[in-house]
């Protein structure tokens, strides 16, 4: 039931009276079907045969056998549509064909036309005694399955496993309208349509004058992966006779309605005709991609049990396009020959038969026509090509020996030939000799070498191309002005076995092998770059200049010439090059401080008018990327500039170079590989000295804003009207309210002066810090708070006062602390010339941890003036003391001004659990439990503070505390009920020193005057309040 295939007729028929001798009936097929030429006869088959038929087609049509006809009915071919069944008996005497019986035959052999007839009709007309003279059926037909027709397959590179272009051709019968689709299935899995897989090998390095080896199939993706395909025209396309589009046939459809009705008022068709012209323009440019959509799913290989399933291809038909009936259809499509070459093109399973078919646009994708037995390609071996090395990588350099390296897959018996195609840019004017090529040692040693233009032919007749070993030749070329585009740059090598019997037939071949590259050069000692600014991440105007060495960069109508330029890692261009930092020429530029930094000695040309500057990034390189409109000679000074955001940190040694490209339509023509960059360049000095690391939030704590030191250098001139930008880490809140700065002594070398040395200015005035002190030279500054960025302040120099470089100078500014330690806990410093041009900066400066809020309650046993008092201390530590931490360490200090004194030999000093409760429940928990711990030890001074020090190896649990110790007050009287105390848990050891908990804000007590009386008064009345309290006791246990 396929067009225009030979079939087999089963056909039945009864008649209602009787078929007398020498009288005939006529069956009379649908317009299209072909019986043969007149007078064959039905069947030629034999009894036997025909039973076998007759069984074939009851197990069909699961129906029991009729009646055959009789022997003396023959059956013969009438005309082409018609067959003719006759009584053959004698007029006299003869049998009849009784009716009432269903009567069958066997037609042999009978063509289908090319698809279902319009008219599907079968007739018989049989002339029986009937007194109608015949008798007259008629039974629709069998429906005909279209068959595709001039269907074939072909690879642009048929060896196994190698990525190829294949070209699928196919004459339709039946149109297929817009949505409709054309799906090709492929005899094996591991077939692959759409773009280049990554290969196993290197990628190709388009800087590199090597390509890499080729002849590896590299991996085919999972079974069921969708993979976009694209679809390409052939090189000749008539377009208008394979494609027809909607807008088109609407637009004949209106013109012919109005020739037949010129009076009825014209339709408006520019709107259809408008569409049809785009659509028919984009078909006529080969714009196939906007016609068909290609996606195809990879198939699946045979498992145990199970049928191997060909890649499957789906073009759909874009909306408003159609495929005309009868069309010959033709399309391009890349991919990868199988990697399992057959032993046969066509085996006895149809394993490499392609299946072709065309579908509706409906939900069950109806098929129109199909071709299920399209014959493929012959697949051939694989030529692997393990190196072609130019000795001379350069431009315009003639005898250039390029080394060749290659290994067969299969062995070829004499006589045999190797072909080898080189990209025709290469080739010499004349034919050379064979002494312009040599062979290896592995190569036959009779050969005859012919050279003619780009193509080599070495035959040998005596010895075989062996396989699988490296045969090496060497063949001198020329080289071009530049590279040939990557689509031309490809060598083909064919093996051939010469058999002047059957005719020459290839055996292994590559037509896919990547063509070695060469580069111009540009002139020592450019190309250059240099910067205007050498501080990390911020805003850089670099200066280029370079001298093209080797040609010029050429600009005509059909070429496009660039220029681009890589940056080094963590470099990034400023978006369009820098906007209007982006200059053609190349000048001293007062507003980034930069001098003229290239020789003076020559003269820079700008580039030309019209160049334009696009920031872009491929494969993660940053570069911009430079439109020359205009011709670049070589041997000429050019000098232009560009803005770049700097790195962070300094690249690698090995990696801290610039790379600088020209390219004419996207081949390399000029190289250069490693241009130096330069080195960043930070602050040399900058320190963070916070006052307080409280937290701004808690128990004890005032909120308020307390000072931080910031100790700078710089190896730049800061020059007066310079700004210094501090960003603190989030959370950070700057005050202009008082500020002060300093300057000191330059250093001589990069170790700076750290707080806590000699100098007056680095002690903190904890009364006021920002009191006037002893230190030599105030630096005049002007604060400005940032609206909206509260962690940021902007400090200005005075316009009279300038930095030399390497002056250490130091700036106390008031800050609140943020609740937590900030993440990330970093500060930067930034300063700006007076034109707002980045001097000098300095990132990632690391902060200090934020402590917590110990809660602490100050006891006092005994108030008065000049005598010894016994304080307690409850504290509630909001971080434990990590037993870890060497030198742990609980401060207890008293406001300086009051003049309160902790003796050297910490009498009444204790420390224990506020609760008994959790005592216990340590010592019960731990054996041997000791609290406090053996070894820790109270540290007066004869001043204002105690310290109580535990031994290595302990700590605090987060737990309420009680601390005993006296304390020798102030004998003259004080304003103790106002003035604060300070509680503080830390660690101090000789590496490190960090307030974990700290309370600045611990309320004190007032004292009293103490008379000699009352001392008397107070022993007595102690007696007195004893007898009292037994007295109490036992007069409350009688009542009870």
């Amino acid at each position: 039931q396929v067009g225009l295939q030979q079939t087999s007729l089963r056909i039945s028929f009864r008649t209602y009276e009787s078929l007398l001798p020498q009288s005939t009936i006529f069956v009379v097929a649908p317009l299209g079907m072909d019986f043969g030429p007149a007078g064959g006869y039905c069947t030629r088959l034999t009894d036997q045969q025909i039973d076998a038929v007759f069984t074939e087609f009851n197990e069909i049509l699961a129906t029991k056998s009729p009646t055959r006809l009789p022997d003396y009915i023959s059956c013969r071919v009438f005309d082409s549509q018609r067959l003719v069944l006759t009584n053959t008996e004698a007029v006299r005497g003869g049998r009849p064909l009784v009716p009432g019986p269903i009567y069958e035959f066997i037609v042999e052999s009978m063509t289908n036309p090319q698809s279902t007839p319009e008219i599907n009709l079968w007739r018989i007309e049989a002339y029986t005694e009937t007194e109608f003279e015949k008798e007259v059926w008629a039974i629709d037909g069998y429906l005909i399955k279209p068959e595709l027709t001039e269907t074939s397959v072909a690879s642009s590179n048929p060896a196994t496993g190698l990525f190829t272009t294949f070209t699928f051709t196919m004459r339709t019968v039946t149109r297929v309208k817009d949505q409709g689709s054309i799906r090709i299935i492929s005899p094996r899995s591991d077939y692959y349509f759409g773009p280049r897989l990554p290969s196993a090998v290197a990628e190709v390095d388009l800087r590199s004058p090597l390509p890499p080896k080729a002849g590896e199939s590299p991996a085919r993706l999972p079974a069921g992966t969708l993979v976009p395909c694209t679809v390409m025209p052939p090189p000749t396309l008539d377009c208008t006779s394979v494609l027809e589009f909607d807008p088109c046939i609407e637009k004949e459809i209106a013109l012919a309605y109005q020739a037949q009705h010129p009076n009825v008022p014209k339709q408006d068709i520019s709107g259809i005709e408008a569409l049809c012209v785009a659509l028919t323009s984009r078909c006529e440019q080969g714009l196939f991609n906007e016609m068909f959509e290609c996606t195809s799913t990879v198939g699946t290989a045979a498992g145990i049990g199970e049928v191997e399933r060909g890649t499957e291809m789906e073009l759909i038909l874009a909306p408003n396009v159609q495929i005309k009936e009868g069309a010959l259809f033709e399309i391009l499509v890349t991919g990868y020959n199988t990697r399992t070459k057959p032993l046969r093109l066509v085996d006895a399973e149809n394993v490499q038969y392609w299946h072709f078919m065309t579908r509706q646009a409906d939900s069950a994708k109806t098929i129109l026509d199909e071709q299920s037995r399209v014959v493929g390609f012959t697949l051939l071996g694989v030529v692997y090509v393990e190196l072609i090395s130019p000795a001379v990588p350069t431009v315009s350099t003639a005898d250039n020996a390029v080394q060749v390296q290659i290994r067969l897959e299969t062995e070829v018996q004499p006589p045999a030939a190797l072909r080898l195609e080189y990209p025709i840019a290469f080739s010499k004017e004349a034919a050379l000799e064979g002494s312009a090529i040599s062979t290896g040692e592995t190569f036959p040693r009779k050969t005859v070498i012919r050279h003619n233009e780009n193509i080599i032919e070495i035959e040998t007749q005596d010895e075989p191309l062996v396989r699988n070993t490296l045969l090496e030749l060497t063949v001198i070329l020329t080289n071009p002005s530049i590279s040939p585009a990557p689509e031309e740059n490809i060598w083909r090598f064919t093996t051939i076995q010469l058999d002047t019997t059957v005719g020459s037939q290839n055996q292994d071949c590559n037509y896919d092998v990547p063509g070695f590259r060469i580069f111009g050069s540009f002139r020592a000692p450019g190309p250059k770059v240099e910067p205007g600014i050498v501080s990390p991440a911020v805003k850089n105007i670099i200066g280029v200049w370079f001298v093209l060495e080797s040609g010029d960069l050429p600009r005509t109508p059909t070429t496009s010439s660039f220029m681009r330029i890589y940056m080094p890692p963590g470099y990034t261009p400023e978006p369009d090059c820098g906007g209007r930092d982006f200059s053609l020429q190349y000048t001293a530029r007062a507003d980034i401080g930069t001098e003229f930094l290239f020789p003076t000695t020559n003269t820079y040309n700008g580039l030309p008018l019209g160049t334009y500057c696009e920031t872009r990034i491929e494969d993660g390189e940053h570069f911009v990327e430079l439109t020359i409109d205009g011709l670049l000679e070589y041997g000429f000074n050019y000098a232009f500039m560009f803005a770049i955001r700097n790195a962070e940190l300094d690249p690698a040694p090995e990696e801290n170079y610039f790379l600088f490209e020209t390219r004419v339509n996207d081949v390399i023509l000029h190289l250069a590989r490693q241009v130096p960059s330069f080195e960043l360049e930070v602050l040399r000095t900058a320190v963070v000295t916070p006052q307080d690391t409280t937290s701004q939030q808690g128990v004890g704590s005032t909120s308020e804003y307390h000072p931080i030191r910031f100790d700078l250098q710089s190896d730049k001139y800061i020059d007066g009207g310079s700004q210094i930008k501090i960003t603190a880490p989030q959370g950070f809140l700057f005050t202009c309210r008082q500020k002060r700065s300093y300057i000191f002594e330059p250093t001589d070398g990069p170790d700076v002066r750290k707080p806590g040395s000699t100098l007056v200015c680095d002690e903190f005035n904890v009364a006021d810090p920002l009191a006037a002190t002893t230190c030599p030279n105030q630096l005049p500054i002007t604060c400005q708070e940032m609206l909206g960025q509260q962690n940021v302040i902007l400090l200005q120099i005075d316009g009279g006062q300038a930095l030399q470089p390497n002056t250490d100078f130091a700036i106390l500014l008031m800050v609140m602390n943020p609740e937590f330690t900030p993440q990330p806990n970093s500060w930067r410093f930034d300063v700006l010339g007076p034109l707002g041009q980045h001097v000098d900066v300095r990132d990632h400066v690391q902060g200090f941890d934020i402590t917590g809020t110990v809660e602490t309650t100050l006891i006092a046993d005994f108030a008065y003036r000049g005598q010894k008092n016994r304080l307690t201390v409850v504290f509630l530590p909001a971080t434990i003391m990590n037993q870890a931490d060497e030198g742990n360490e609980l401060v207890l200090e008293a406001p300086a001004e009051e003049m309160y004194v902790f003796p050297r030999n910490c009498t009444g000093f204790s420390l224990d659990y506020s609760s008994s409760r959790f005592r216990e429940e340590q010592e019960a928990s731990f054996r041997h439990y000791v609290f406090p711990p053996p070894g820790t030890e109270c540290l007066g001074n004869d001043n204002n503070t105690v310290v109580i020090r535990f031994p290595t190896g302990a700590g605090l649990l987060r737990s309420n505390y009680s601390l005993m110790v006296d304390v020798i007050n102030p004998t003259l009287p004080t304003n103790s009920s106002s003035a604060s105390w300070m509680f503080q848990t830390r660690v101090r050891n000789s590496e490190i020193f960090k307030i974990v908990d700290a309370n600045r804000s611990v309320e004190g007590f007032a004292l009293s005057e103490l008379e000699n009386n009352q001392m008397e008064g107070e022993e007595g009345s102690a007696s007195s309040l004893g007898l009292v309290a037994v007295a109490a006791f036992v007069l409350c246990s009688v009542r009870s």
